[in-house]
């Protein structure tokens, strides 16, 4: 391969699926759809994933093949080109590979802001998430100084059973929560999120009083929008 081709191949290798206006992003080029398609022509290891032949993924050997490579040949790159597929994912919407990005990039500010809009989104869905294992991910201290975070942190440590840590970090919520200026409008939905959490740990507890005590806080606090 020429040395464009080569070095083409070797940076979108971090991606998991790839059109032409992300690989361009990331490599900093303007021809990644003709590279794509050309790739395909040639039997290059590139699978097509929809009938448009608008995205594509490398063979899952010769993308491990290419990685390897690229963090040998050009390791100093690689949060560059995380940071650059994470800036376009959450552009474009894809909000999810957007956090995957931006977590290996370290750019923690930009994944903390995706992960909140993410767990907004969610919050009253009992759907399963990626948010437990992308809050493992990021650094602690970017978790505790979040009292948002780190109530959306406990709903997923409880829906995943982990009761204690969940309560630490509600309280760890609550110290912050007393410590900063926040709108009173705002302190309140989040102190009343943190009594449905603590009314649902009562609940699977056995703690029927505790329950309705959590209960009827939340319905005192939560704005109207959060009721439903």
């Amino acid at each position: 391969q020429t040395d464009p081709q080569r070095n083409f191949l070797l940076q979108t290798s971090i991606l998991d699926r790839l059109c032409g206006p992300l690989c361009d992003a990331v490599t900093q080029q303007e021809n990644g759809r003709q590279r794509l398609n050309a790739l395909e022509k040639a039997n290059l290891f590139v699978i097509p994933l929809d009938d448009k032949r608008r995205w594509y993924r490398y063979h899952h050997l010769f993308a491990d093949l290419l990685e390897k490579r690229l963090r040998r040949k050009q390791s100093d790159l690689l949060t560059k080109l995380h940071s650059r597929a994470s800036h376009w994912f959450a552009s474009n919407g894809f909000k999810n590979d957007a956090v995957d990005h931006a977590l290996i990039a370290q750019d923690y500010a930009l994944a903390v802001q995706l992960i909140e809009e993410i767990a907004e989104i969610d919050w009253d869905r009992a759907r399963e998430s990626q948010l437990l294992r992308w809050f493992k991910k990021l650094p602690a201290e970017n978790v505790d100084a979040n009292p948002k975070l780190c109530i959306f942190y406990a709903r997923e440590l409880f829906k995943s059973g982990y009761l204690d840590e969940a309560e630490k970090k509600l309280r760890v919520a609550e110290q912050v929560l007393e410590s900063t200026s926040i709108k009173e409008l705002s302190k309140e939905g989040l102190l009343g999120r943190i009594a449905v959490i603590r009314a649902n740990m009562s609940t699977l507890r056995g703690d029927l009083s505790g329950t309705i005590i959590l209960s009827n806080q939340a319905l005192r606090l939560l704005p109207e929008m959060d009721l439903n």
